[in-house]
């Protein structure tokens, strides 16, 4: 039998083993990071990039997502300055969007999923307090948490969850801003804790990616019906910047991805371009980007995407993080630089309460949402407090049910 001293000492044993490959990743592959700011690719055309790219078929089938420069003075630029952000703390409503859920255990009967999603309102002349917030929380039991698949009957997954949760708030803003109609200046901001463009989804099935999309963009044409502006704000590891940057400068004299990938697997070789791909956006951004500057906008292009129009820019919060920022492109020209000015003025707003890198409506949704391991407790225990009513009801003993390792897992055996 190993005791628990004996796996701490095998895990520092292959700690110490994969020592090299941990210290490279730690410092963002800074070797290949080197390489490739050696190519300057800012000093390139922009129109020349995207030129090329859009006219190979197939490098988005072989890099997955690319994300194309659109204005050349703003590439040339690379670290764009923000505008007036004080002008955002005044006047305008910004509103912070997340949630948190309880995936369906099998081992629990009732079986059950919640849903808790919440908003957090800043609005400094805008709303009686400055600020508001609110919370919606929905839950699923028995056969509602189970779902029909080209593969038969299962329980709910993450692309369930998250169709649930884009639905969940887009009724929470239909709501709340339907209640302020006809009093706002200025269109509201909504910051969606999360991806736009949905590349983490380019290995899900067919069926979960079109739902996803669905759902998605669903959500975001609500939020422009209520006259309002959809921003997905997150952190990544995405590499599109980076292999925009290989096809359209690195790989620049080369007819087609897909004639260069084939004459290296023939050999058994992989394409120097896979060295690169090491390096994602932020990392090789992060010599280049100031602190509150952001990048140049792009057009985001992967195969979820198709025909719509999302555009994007990275944001640099401090001196580490930096943000990845999506919106569709019906917001208009401006809308980066108007975008832009909005996080700057709420990631000073987190600075100044002691928050670090992340827009302030957003850290106040995220509290407003957290489900701890004491609330799944008290749902729990509603359920069962339920449970003991109707038993005396249909005259039959009713309760909440847990198998043995469900049990073993909430307290340990001693």
């Amino acid at each position: 039998m190993t005791s628990g001293f004996e796996v701490l000492a095998e895990i520092a044993r292959l700690v110490e083993e994969k020592l090299e490959l941990i210290i490279k990743d730690v410092e963002e592959y800074s070797e290949v990071r080197k390489s490739l700011e050696k190519l300057k690719p800012f000093k390139w055309d922009a129109r020349d990039i995207s030129k090329l790219i859009r006219a190979d078929g197939s490098a988005l089938k072989i890099l997955g997502e690319l994300a194309i420069p659109i204005d050349p003075d703003e590439w040339r630029r690379v670290s764009i300055p923000p505008g007036d952000a004080r002008r955002e703390r005044r006047g305008r409503l910004i509103l912070g969007l997340d949630s948190s859920w309880i995936n369906p255990d099998p081992h629990i009967r009732p079986i059950y999923s919640l849903m808790k999603v919440g908003y957090y309102a800043y609005g400094t002349g805008v709303l009686e307090r400055g600020y508001e917030y609110g919370t919606r929380a929905d839950i699923r039991v028995g056969e509602e948490v189970y779902v029909e698949s080209p593969f038969g009957r299962r329980l709910m997954g993450d692309v369930d969850l998250m169709v649930w949760e884009l639905e969940l708030f887009g009724k929470l803003l239909e709501e709340f801003l339907g209640n302020l109609k006809g009093r706002l200046r200025r269109r509201p901001i909504v910051l969606y804790d999360g991806s736009f463009s949905l590349s983490y989804a380019l290995n899900y099935s067919r069926d979960e990616r079109e739902r996803l999309t669905s759902a998605l963009w669903g959500f975001i044409n609500k939020v422009r019906e209520l006259g309002a502006v959809p921003v997905g704000v997150y952190h990544t590891l995405s590499r599109a910047l980076v292999s925009t940057i290989i096809r359209g400068v690195m790989c620049g004299d080369k007819p087609a991805c897909s004639a260069c990938a084939r004459g290296f697997l023939r050999r058994g070789l992989k394409p120097p371009c896979r060295r690169y791909l090491q390096v994602s956006d932020s990392a090789f951004l992060r010599g280049f980007l100031e602190i509150d500057h952001r990048s140049p906008t792009f057009q985001v292009i992967n195969e979820l995407l198709e025909d719509k129009e999302l555009y994007g820019f990275y944001l640099r919060s401090d001196a580490y993080n930096i943000l990845r920022v999506e919106f569709p492109g019906w917001v208009g020209s401006n809308g980066a630089n108007e975008i832009h000015n909005v996080l700057v003025s709420q990631i000073s707003l987190a600075r100044n309460r002691g928050g670090e890198g992340y827009p302030y409506a957003l850290m106040r949704a995220h509290e407003n949402v957290v489900i701890r391991s004491v609330d799944r407790e008290l749902v729990e225990n509603i359920i069962s407090r339920k449970l003991e009513r109707a038993s005396k009801v249909y005259g039959r003993p009713l309760r909440l049910r847990r198998t043995s390792k469900s049990s073993y897992k909430r307290w340990a055996v001693i």
